[in-house]
Order: C-alpha cells, then sequence, then structure tokens
C-alpha cells in the first residue's frame, strides 16, 4: 500500500490559512493529483477550519466534489474556529470538548470515519473511558489502519490511565497507524510523537508503522530539531521512514506550499 503523507507549509500563523476554505481546496486537488498512484493520502488535522459548527456540512459538500472522479483513500482534520466550544462537562464531571474532527472518505465514497472528535490535545487533559471510539480501525484494501487524532496519545483519562491502554490496544490491532497532527510536530526531543505512538505498542519502541501529517512554519526549517537544515522533516517511525519512496513539492504560487512524502507499507 502506498501512503502519501502531506506536511502543510505555512507562513503565516497556519489557523489563519486553514481558514481561507477556497485556497484549502485548491490546494487539495493539487495533492490530489498529484498523488493518484497513493492508495491512502493523510492531510493533517486543521487542515479546514471554519468559524462555525454550522458550517461543516457546507463545507463537506464542497470537499465531496473536489475528491470526486479521484480513487484514494483520504484522510483530514476540520477544525472549528469557534473557541467557546472548546470546553464543556457532563453528569460525570470535566471532559474536554474540542472542536477538532477527523474525516476519512475511502475511494468507493464510503465514510467509515466521519466527524470523529479529537478526545485530548494533551497530556493534562481527561477523557472518560465511556467517550473512547470503537471505531479508529478502519480496513483499507488488505491493510488495517489506525487513525488517532493530534494529542490523543499523550492524554490521561480521568483518574485512570485508560487512554494509554486504549491507544495501546488500538496500535496493536492496526498494521498502519495514521496521526491526523495539527502543527509543529518535533522529530527530535521530547516531542518526537512517533516514538510515543510506537511505544504504546510495547514496553520499548517497536517496529510498528507510523506516519504522522502536520503544518509546518517555514521558519522552522532553519532549525535541526524540525528535520534536516532547510527541509521539511519526514515525521515517520524508523521502520517506515526505511520505507519511503519519494517525495513530491506541491508548487501552486512557485514556492512549496505541501511536501508529500511517499511510503510503501505493503501490498494493497
Amino acid at each position: 500500500m502506498l501512503i502519501a503523507v502531506t506536511t502543510i507549509l505555512t507562513r503565516d500563523a497556519w489557523w489563519n490559512e486553514a481558514i481561507s476554505v477556497a485556497s484549502r481546496l485548491l490546494l487539495l486537488k493539487l495533492i490530489l493529483g498529484m498523488t493518484r498512484d497513493a492508495q491512502v493520502l493523510l492531510l493533517p488535522g486543521g487542515f479546514l477550519r471554519v468559524e462555525r459548527e454550522s458550517d461543516i456540512d457546507g463545507v463537506l459538500v464542497d470537499v465531496e466534489a473536489v475528491l470526486e472522479g479521484y480513487y484514494q483513500a483520504v484522510l483530514w482534520g476540520m477544525d472549528v474556529a469557534d473557541e467557546s466550544k472548546k470546553t464543556g462537562k457532563d453528569d460525570c464531571g470535566p471532559d474536554p470538548h474540542l472542536p477538532f474532527y477527523a474525516f476519512l472518505r475511502l475511494a468507493d465514497g464510503s465514510k467509515p470515519l466521519w466527524r470523529a472528535r479529537q478526545l485530548a490535545a494533551s497530556s493534562q487533559q481527561a477523557v472518560y473511558f465511556s467517550a473512547l471510539p470503537t471505531d479508529r480501525v478502519v480496513r483499507v484494501g488488505s491493510q488495517t489502519i489506525g487513525i488517532l487524532l493530534c494529542g490523543e496519545m499523550l492524554a490521561g483519562v480521568y483518574g485512570r490511565g485508560r487512554t494509554t491502554r486504549w491507544t495501546r490496544d488500538m496500535v496493536r490491532r492496526a498494521d498502519v497507524v495514521l496521526d491526523v497532527a495539527h502543527a509543529d510536530v518535533a522529530v527530535g526531543g521530547s516531542r518526537n510523537w512517533t516514538w510515543a505512538i510506537e511505544k504504546c505498542a510495547d514496553a520499548q519502541p517497536s517496529s510498528r508503522p507510523v506516519m504522522v501529517a502536520q503544518h509546518l512554519a517555514m521558519s522552522r526549517l532553519d532549525t535541526v530539531k524540525w528535520g534536516a537544515m532547510g527541509q521539511a522533516p519526514r515525521v515517520a517511525s524508523q521502520t517506515v521512514l526505511r520505507r519511503h519512496v519519494g517525495r513530491r513539492e506541491v508548487r501552486p504560487g512557485g514556492q512549496p506550499e505541501a511536501i508529500v512524502d511517499l511510503y510503501d507499507v505493503g501490498c494493497a
């Protein structure tokens, strides 16, 4: 299976660029055209950003119009800018209600993961066991893909470490793990997310295939922590890095706006 993992390069704050839906839909079309040979296209969390929850459905109609005629499975994130929706309470106590969602549309038009809400953004947030999803392992061709949304692998559960166990179980059930991250995922240092996901599979970091999509500010390219100097990093586990088979640049305005890394992780 050939998986295309996208890094969106930004010059402004990424959330300001993501809220220009028309520009992002054009970028999506360009990326789709460049990755026709891939079975799966992974885009970042917040690839699209809308002002209100009520705007989501209309934007999804536009997204599906762009996807028509392309035969990849596409996984992307959409955020809601309304900060008032970020937190909430239920009868059992505090639980983050983050306005960040993920969508997966397969090549045949089916939608095994649709409007999946991100459960937590950091280790400081708690998620109730009853809220943990059961649909995050999806079959695409002959492979099973486990889907994480941004910082979920770091989150705790209110009173217990159940999220860690949930993530570990999900990673063990999946052939490949895809993380729909938002932005600025460091390749080295304490925020090496691929290591964190791999560690969920076993007591020690495993050879689990893990790939992470993100936004990356152009200014980050001059810092070793974020990858090779002057180049967008390939944020993936060591096993997947050995299966890196190509890199493509999307340059609608003459300068790169997206980097697409291709990984061959098995037969479709």
